[in-house]
């Protein structure tokens, strides 16, 4: 919707009484000049007329009464300190993490300290750590020591 007048958007201040002194009275000079805003007060007097003339809704109880009642209670939920609950469910996945973790480091020192003297020395257990691949051919003597000498 365009507004034909600069002015119109005054209109709801002079209708609501908002205006005083010097500006009212310019309004009201702009509102002799204007057929536009004339219109637009005359109408917007005529519906806040239409509004006073409505009846006025009962609501059946005190809403204010149950809104401080629900106010009041939530500022004594507020005011009464709780103590924070112990919940050793929430900690229990970490609790189970820790444990086999310890378990697996106690099981794996175990099986490298408490194994036989020779285990430890095998070549089958220690391939992983040859500084030659498997399959690879060991053309020094001194650097395969597991392999013995060269046939």
């Amino acid at each position: 919707m365009t507004i034909p007048c600069a002015r119109a958007a005054d209109v709801s201040a002079y209708v609501d009484g908002e205006l005083a002194g010097d500006a009212l009275a310019e309004f009201e000079r702009h509102l002799a000049a204007c057929a536009t805003c004339a219109a637009l007060a005359s109408r917007l007097q005529q519906l806040a007329t239409d509004f006073r003339m409505l009846p006025e809704p009962q609501l059946g109880f005190d809403l204010a009464a149950l809104i401080d009642e629900r106010l009041a209670r939530e500022q004594s939920r507020a005011k009464t300190p709780r103590a924070p609950r112990w919940q050793p469910w929430r900690i229990l996945p970490q609790a189970l993490a820790g444990l086999a973790s310890a378990g697996a480091g106690v099981m794996m020192g175990v099986l490298v300290i408490g194994a036989p003297a020779g285990a430890i020395g095998q070549p089958a257990l220690m391939a992983v750590f040859d500084p030659i691949p498997p399959g690879g051919v060991c053309l020094a003597t001194p650097a395969c020591p597991a392999a013995g000498p060269m046939q």
